[in-house]
């Protein structure tokens, strides 16, 4: 690649010329970091400040540091960085390398190429990290783009991450998730030949989401560009142990975490097909009611809304249903299987006690009552190659209805999180009064209607200091993005 070395400024043009003629090749390091953000929605804020935090690292001729930030109609265009060590938190320092202008869509698959591709091209490395930086909702995909008004699904991310692939003859080896709920394992199954390694959460994020400058700082990429610099190397595995470990130190805003081999996807998909299939074969009415009951009871993440109430974790159910009574061994030897295949596929995990305390490190969709089974589920990779979808249809057609005994409750955080709206098919990580992002499920009504007790937020796991004391923002465009618009006071 050729690039000026002062300026490292470059057109907006499809040819993407240098500006200078006084150009110089940029050397091969060992790691290329890569962070998209979609950034045109209520998140900006808080990921202005993760480029800034970025900045509190910078690159180093053993690691490349590439962002590119959407700033939105209001803020300015569509911009990549370089990302250089700056001391000056109050403002991004580092140069841009490309301005794409003012109408660009964070959305849109082939922004999203064109960025992975030209880091590529422009800064080799040994390995590379992608971070997607944006709302998240799982299987039902993310990275809204509040001007278009979309968002970006699986099957969109997967051909954007291979048609980058095929145009730089690179594979990523690690897709990490700035997202809320994309720890998952209808995401990994759609990304599995994106990629080698998964990182993510299962539970929603705190509005700060990741914290760039420990996770890449101290513990994690000096620690890495010192053992680099000794010219050691270090592995896609090893660096996704690290961040999985530095994350364990910031639970306030994430509170579970991990790092999955997609490689493996393939044989858990196998495993999870066949205790969907021996679900199926249960003739038992009694057997299929006690399997329903056992899912009820599963670790469960995303609050009280449809569809993400109902994603819970994998390892879990697997778990429960081997070691509860009523339920046959064929069916139980499945989940056996499934158990085994997980902690094969799961290299790191960690997760906050206060509730969590059963996440094992990927979720999976796993509704129990009838009507549930929706949200374009069918269409997803993960139910067009197994039986899992059928496996929830016969559980949910039980007839009378059970009441689920929850698991334990956890305390309730906000999210980085879009879901089902009914008026756009989007809901935005805009909260009502509360402070609390709506996809929490705190309708406008207020709490008292919704049965959380009168003694206060603070007993019930609510931040005391309020939405932005705890980065939460606590404006929105609701009406954008079909949510009910609720009071201010």
């Amino acid at each position: 690649m050729i690039i000026h070395p002062q300026t490292r400024l470059w057109s907006a043009s499809k040819a993407m010329k240098p500006l200078e003629e006084k150009d110089q090749e940029i050397p091969e390091a060992k790691w290329g970091v890569l962070v998209y953000f979609a950034s045109d929605n209520d998140l900006y804020k808080f990921q202005s400040r993760n480029l800034r935090d970025l900045e509190k690292v910078g690159s180093s001729p053993e690691m490349h540091i590439v962002a590119q930030m959407d700033h939105g109609p209001e803020k300015g265009a569509t911009l990549r960085y370089y990302i250089t060590k700056s001391e000056n938190p109050s403002s991004i320092q580092s140069p841009v390398i490309a301005n794409l202008g003012m109408d660009v869509d964070a959305a849109d698959p082939k922004v999203l190429k064109e960025f992975v591709a030209f880091s590529m091209r422009n800064y080799p490395a040994e390995h590379y990290l992608l971070v997607l930086n944006g709302p998240g909702a799982g299987f039902l995909g993310g990275l809204p783009d509040q001007g278009s008004g979309k968002k970006m699904s699986l099957p969109q991310m997967r051909e954007a991450l291979e048609e980058a692939q095929e145009e730089t003859g690179r594979k990523l080896d690690i897709i990490g998730f700035d997202s809320s709920l994309m720890a998952q394992a209808e995401v990994a199954y759609e990304l599995k030949s994106a990629g080698d390694i998964l990182l993510g959460s299962e539970e929603c994020e705190w509005g700060p989401g990741w914290q760039y400058d420990h996770i890449f700082g101290a513990k994690t990429l000096a620690e890495v560009q010192a053992i680099l610099g000794k010219k050691q190397d270090i592995g896609p595995e090893e660096l996704a142990r690290k961040i999985v470990s530095e994350q364990e130190e910031h639970q306030d805003y994430i509170p579970t975490f991990s790092a999955s081999r997609l490689s493996e996807m393939g044989e858990l998909r196998e495993a999870s097909d066949n205790l969907a299939r021996a679900i199926l074969e249960v003739q038992s009415p009694e057997e299929k009611d006690v399997i329903r009951r056992t899912v009820a009871n599963v670790q469960h993440y995303g609050g009280n809304i449809a569809p993400f109430k109902d994603y819970r974790d994998l390892g879990h159910l697997a778990k429960l249903i081997s070691r509860t009574a009523g339920i046959s061994p064929a069916v139980k030897d499945a989940a056996h299987h499934v158990e085994a295949t997980l902690r094969n596929t799961v290299i790191a995990t960690q997760a906050t006690n206060d509730g969590y305390d059963d996440s094992t490190g990927l979720s999976v969709y796993l509704p129990y009552t009838k009507g549930n089974q929706d949200h374009g589920y069918a269409d997803t990779q993960w139910a067009k190659d197994t039986l899992w979808d059928e496996a929830l249809e016969s559980l949910a057609r039980i007839s009378p209805p059970v009441r689920a005994t929850p698991p334990p409750a956890s305390p309730l955080k906000g999210g980085r999180e879009i879901g089902a709206s009914p008026a756009s098919g989007l809901r935005d990580g805009a909260s009502p009064a509360s402070g609390l992002r709506d996809g929490w499920g705190l309708p406008r009504f207020g709490a008292k209607r919704w049965s959380l007790p009168r003694f206060g937020a603070r007993r019930w796991g609510l931040p005391r200091f309020g939405a932005k004391r705890r980065g939460l923002p606590h404006l929105g465009r609701e009406r954008d993005w079909g949510l009910p618009f609720p009071s201010r006071t």
